[in-house]
C-alpha cells in the first residue's frame, strides 16, 4: 500500500506540471507496469511465475481534449495486449509510420471500439520466464490459460472466465483435453525453432535449460 502510495502521488506530480505548463489538454497519458507483486496470490510474492498476479498488469491510457484520438472513455477492452504493443500505439497516436521490424501491435484500433472483436489485434499471447526449477511459459486468452513449467514438464490449465483468481486447476478435466490440446500447440507453435530445444516441432521437450544470461 505504501508502494501505491508513492505512485499515485508521483503521477499527481507530473499531471499537475503538465497542467500548469497548460500543455495537459494536448498529452496523451499511458501507464502500465512491467510485472505485478502477486502480494501471496498462490501463498506467493514477487514476480516470475506465470499466474495473473504477476504478469496481468494495467494498461490505461487517458487522452487530452485537444488530443484527435478516437477514445472511448470509462471503457474497459478485454483483449490480450503485451508491453511490446506500447511504442507502435504511441508512434500510430503521434502520426508517425510503425517499422516493420516491430513486434507488438497498435492499440488505437481497440480505444474506440473496445467491445468489437473485429478490432482485436490477437487471440492469444505466449509468455515466458526463466527462473531456474520454476521456468515457465503460458498461453493466454481472454478466457482461459495454459501453463508449461519447462524444467518439469508439469501443465496447468485455468478457465479465467469463471476462476479469475486461477484457484482450480482443471488440466485432468477430460472435457478440456480438447481446448487443453489446442493451447499446446500454440505454445509449440511459438517455440518452434528455438535454440532451447523446447520443442520438435510436434511435443514439448522438458528440462532444456535456458542459455546463461548476461546481468
Amino acid at each position: 500500500y505504501a508502494c501505491i502510495t508513492h505512485l499515485d502521488h508521483q503521477i499527481g506530480r507530473l499531471i499537475m506540471a503538465l497542467i500548469e505548463h497548460e500543455v495537459y489538454d494536448d498529452t496523451v497519458i499511458l501507464f502500465t507496469a512491467d510485472h505485478g507483486e502477486e502480494l501471496c496470490d498462490h501463498h506467493m510474492f514477487r514476480k516470475s511465475r506465470p499466474y495473473d498476479g504477476s504478469c496481468h498488469i494495467p494498461l490505461i491510457v487517458s487522452a487530452g481534449k485537444n488530443v484527435p484520438l478516437d477514445l472511448c472513455p470509462n471503457s474497459v477492452c478485454h483483449n490480450v495486449t503485451e508491453l511490446r504493443d506500447i511504442m507502435p500505439t504511441l508512434i500510430d497516436i503521434a502520426g508517425g509510420q510503425i517499422p516493420d521490424s516491430v513486434d507488438g501491435k497498435s492499440l488505437v484500433p481497440l480505444m474506440a471500439s473496445p467491445d468489437d472483436p473485429s478490432r482485436f489485434i490477437r487471440p492469444w499471447l505466449h509468455g515466458e520466464h526463466s527462473y531456474g526449477e520454476f521456468s515457465n511459459h503460458w498461453i493466454v486468452t481472454e478466457t482461459d490459460k495454459y501453463i508449461w513449467h519447462s524444467e518439469t514438464g508439469e501443465e496447468q490449465y485455468f478457465e479465467l472466465s469463471e476462476d479469475p483468481h486461477e484457484l482450480t486447476d482443471r488440466i485432468a478435466e477430460p472435457a478440456v483435453q480438447k481446448r487443453i490440446s489446442e493451447l499446446r500447440g500454440y505454445l509449440i507453435r511459438s517455440l518452434k525453432g528455438r535454440p532451447e530445444q523446447f520443442t520438435d516441432g510436434t511435443v514439448l521437450i522438458s528440462g532444456r535449460p535456458y542459455p546463461p544470461t548476461l546481468l
